[in-house]
């Protein structure tokens, strides 16, 4: 039963009732029941999967770009080492 703010509860197993406003409520069912407050079973297995899928995004995003930093360094390196040929240099002509 509620009354404006305050709500009605019997006193233990007696038919006696008082007024107890909503933080005495919510004290008194975290008393009796502890279990309420705990994470349920889908959400620990919810929080689990979110984490490991949270994992695996930042693996694949540090993997990919590990590849491309070592095709692109590759393609660099290539024309650093790439032999020197007189042939195709271009120098202008002196005359």
């Amino acid at each position: 039963m509620t009354d404006g703010d305050m709500s009605w509860i019997r006193v233990g197993k007696t038919k006696a009732w008082k007024q107890a406003k909503p933080e005495e409520i919510k004290a008194m069912v975290e008393k009796l029941n502890p279990e309420s407050s705990r994470m349920s079973g889908g959400q620990i297995a919810g929080l689990v999967f979110g984490l490991i899928g949270m994992m695996a995004l930042v693996v694949i995003v540090a993997v990919v770009l590990v590849k491309r930093r070592r095709r692109l360094g590759a393609v660099s390196n290539e024309e650093i080492l790439k032999p020197y040929s007189p042939h195709e240099a271009k120098m202008p002509h002196i005359k």
